[in-house]
């Protein structure tokens, strides 16, 4: 999900619980919440979630606390220019 000025949330997924390939959520000017990617668990590929100005950086860290696999953080993934502020 990239380059979407005109999305402000994710929702509907509550019940996805993983994803074999990337998770990429960049460069959406106006994204605030992605929650709805919270039962997220199982990330095959690399995750970056970055450049979204508007997106709260606890909301970024609510995705992030349910992921078991892989048990370790790989060094590729990112959650870099988010908004930390709020």
């Amino acid at each position: 999900m990239t380059d979407n000025d005109a999305m402000t949330l994710i929702s509907g997924f509550d019940s996805l619980v993983g994803i074999q390939g990337d998770v990429t959520i960049r460069s959406n000017a106006s994204l605030t919440n992605i929650d709805g990617l919270k039962g997220l668990m199982v990330v095959g590929g690399v995750l970056a979630i970055t450049a979204n100005p508007m997106l709260c950086i606890s909301s970024v860290n609510c995705v992030g606390q349910g992921i078991v696999s892989p048990p370790v953080v790989p060094p590729d993934w990112t959650t870099a220019a988010n908004n930390d502020g709020c």
